[in-house]
């Protein structure tokens, strides 16, 4: 797995995964080897006690046939001697009972000897009985070496397999500590370098790709935080510097419209017999009646939210609309438009399409309008032939007294964008199949919530 990939959950995972493993069958050996050890230092138990009693036994049958020598009652010794047997035979281990048969024979041997009375072979068995006692005590001696040597083994064993799985389980936990220390605080040093970027309004700053998959998932959330915050930003300064210029616009429209009408009105009073007056007089009300424009423009955009809204039916509207353009533009527009219902204000939806036809038909030879409904709203589209829009002016084009055409006051589109705004609406421009601009305006086809 690539380090730029690694997951933290699956490292996890393989590291406690596999320390578990290593821990599991380090324990499992150990109780193993304990286990045999065990067994084996039970079995010596055994034989040391074995051995222990084969010697007692032997002892016995010699102080027996020297009572027998003294012509002393030897019956407390024959008790003595049975009772050390069995308990002899209690012990002795298994793969020692055949030697073990042979002693109890002969003990019987002596029995049946003594009861007959023939002192001589109760001697001689005496003799082979003691010497069969010796013999079992150091076979199994012998066997009790076999296995203390094995218990040694098997302690060794025990002492090498705790030291191989402890030293295992040491040196891996350091290598995933690492490893999780790699994939973790590296990436959390880097989204901490982002967030304080983003406290000092540096919304600019990327994390780009960070290793591991749950940090990078953080880090492009981070980054696409920084792109919404930037977007939001930018939004929030234009949206209060047009309400600015909106204040602005209404006062200065205001103190601007009166002087401008009164000028207006002396042109028109004043006559004179010289072309070269009248035409002076006659660019003097033009220039007036521009300026006039301006402060209705001025105006407009500072009342934008101001509606009057109702029930329009869209086909209908718009093709009116066309007519009219067509009328005064001899090019004319190509108008197409599906039925539907809108509620809105009609005399600022008006202003907003001659806006864009004006816009259109000043770009290029060729206009066409279409109107329809598409997932909830009702969406107007204005193509033109002319030049386009670069992309870098997509959002500019609708600021306040900015122009790509010359003479043009740029109020228009910027207007446009607040009446529609009005209307819980959109507008865009973008790229026309004609080959010059589109200006779509989308509606909710719903009620506008004026609140």
């Amino acid at each position: 797995m690539s380090s730029n990939k690694q997951s933290i959950n699956v490292l996890l995972v393989v590291s406690f995964g596999i320390l578990t493993m290593i821990a599991v069958v380090t324990i499992i050996s150990l109780v193993v080897v304990t286990g045999t050890v065990s067994s084996t230092v039970q079995s010596m138990q055994h034989e040391e006690h074995s051995i222990r009693l084969g010697g007692k036994f032997s002892n016995q049958v010699r102080d027996f046939a020297l009572a027998l020598a003294l012509e002393e009652d030897p019956i407390q010794l024959r008790k003595d001697l049975s009772h050390t047997l069995v308990h002899l035979s209690s012990v002795v281990p298994d793969s020692h009972r055949s030697e073990l048969a042979s002693i109890q024979n002969n003990f019987s041997e002596v029995d049946r000897q003594l009861t007959t009375g023939i002192i001589p072979e109760v001697f001689l068995s005496l003799k082979k009985l003691s010497t069969r006692a010796d013999e079992l005590a150091v076979v199994i001696e012998a066997q009790m070496a076999d296995s203390h040597v094995e218990a040694t083994k098997g302690t060794n064993q025990a002492m090498i397999i705790g030291a191989i799985g402890g030293i295992s389980l040491f040196l891996l936990a350091l290598i995933f500590t690492f490893r999780l220390r790699n994939a973790v605080t590296k990436p959390l040093h880097e989204l901490g370098l982002a967030a304080g970027q983003f406290a000092k309004g540096n919304f600019d700053y990327r994390l780009g790709n960070v290793e591991g998959e749950e940090m990078g998932a953080l880090a492009r959330s981070m980054d696409q935080m920084a792109r919404e915050l930037t977007l939001r930003e930018k939004t929030l300064l234009r949206n209060e510097r047009m309400a600015a210029i909106g204040q602005l616009a209404a006062g200065v429209a205001h103190e601007l419209n009166n002087p401008i009408t009164v000028i207006r009105g002396y042109v028109s009073t004043v006559k004179s017999d010289s072309p070269e007056v009248n035409e002076a007089l006659n660019i003097i009300d033009e220039e007036a009646l521009q300026c006039q424009n301006i402060v209705a423009d001025l105006l407009s955009y500072a009342r934008s939210g101001d509606l009057d809204v109702q029930q329009v039916e869209m086909a209908s509207f718009l093709g009116k609309i066309a007519e009219r353009f067509s009328a005064i533009d001899e090019r004319g527009v190509k108008y197409t438009s599906e039925s539907a219902e809108v509620i809105c204000d009609p005399g600022r939806l008006r202003q907003v399409v001659n806006n864009l036809l004006s816009n259109a038909s000043a770009s290029g030879t060729e206009v066409v309008m279409q109107g329809k409904s598409s997932g909830g709203h009702y969406v107007l589209e204005v193509h033109d032939n002319g030049p386009g829009v670069e992309e870098e002016n997509y959002t500019r084009i609708f600021e306040p007294f900015y122009s790509l055409r010359k003479g043009g006051s740029g109020l228009g589109l910027s207007v446009s964008l607040s009446l529609i705004r009005a209307h819980r609406g959109t507008i865009e421009v973008g790229p026309s199949h004609l080959g010059g601009a589109c200006f779509s305006v989308k509606l909710p086809l719903g009620a506008i919530n004026e609140s």
